[in-house]
């Protein structure tokens, strides 16, 4: 993810390290935190005292989500535009804030500074296309974006933008001739405006299981 100085170029893939804040339950636990971030602007962590880790990107807990699109998403958006395909993938144990970084959640009032990396790289996406039209020279650029919605939960695979077929709808994961990776069946939504793709999200995201764990009462 991103860009980067020196031998971290010559890989095409980044990892980042997001830490997250005790959360109520834990502080009423009177929970200490187990992993630091012993010198700001370096991408370690040390666990416990003395076992370091080093990542491409380390962001504290008092990290905002802006910072974290500017450094990892936002390059990746860059790279989508040049031809490249792009790949965010968010890991971790349930009630570890993935959710709440990628902004996959339902959305509606959520305030500009707290949206995740979801809403952000939909309104950046239309606002390079509507700059390209704006600024490019005949013949103007012409965009066609769609979209895609899928849950893989206990190793089924659900179409989120169809929820309605998700108990006759059987998905399964194939590799195309030129050995890309597609999923067969899977309902591709045209969304020709930011409002149009938003609103898929809001859709898949309602649609997603849920269940409540000793870590997270919504876990998804």
């Amino acid at each position: 993810m991103g860009g980067g100085d020196g031998d971290r170029d010559e890989s095409c893939v980044r990892v980042a390290l997001r830490i997250r804040p005790l959360n109520q339950k834990e502080h009423l636990e009177r929970a200490n935190e187990c992993l630091s971030h012993p010198t700001a602007g370096e991408p370690q962590v040390l666990l416990g005292k003395d076992r370091a880790f080093t990542y491409d990107y380390v962001f504290p807990s008092t990290s905002e989500q802006e910072t974290v699109f500017q450094l990892c998403p936002l390059p990746l958006v860059d790279s989508f535009f040049q031809g490249f395909n792009a790949t965010l993938l968010a890991y971790g144990q349930t009630g570890s804030g993935k959710t709440y970084t990628m902004g996959s959640g339902n959305n509606t009032g959520v305030p500009q500074d707290k949206l995740g990396i979801l809403p952000r790289v939909i309104d950046t996406i239309f606002d390079q296309c509507e700059r390209e039209k704006a600024t490019a020279t005949t013949p103007t650029p012409d965009y066609a974006l769609s979209c895609s919605f899928l849950e893989l939960y206990n190793e089924d695979i659900k179409d989120l933008l169809d929820p309605q077929e998700f108990a006759s709808k059987t998905l399964s994961i194939r590799e195309d001739p030129k050995g890309g990776i597609y999923v067969q069946g899977l309902k591709e939504m045209r969304t020709p405006t930011r409002e149009t793709m938003k609103e898929a999200l809001l859709q898949g995201s309602m649609c997603r299981t849920t269940g409540g764990t000793l870590m997270n009462e919504a876990s998804s």
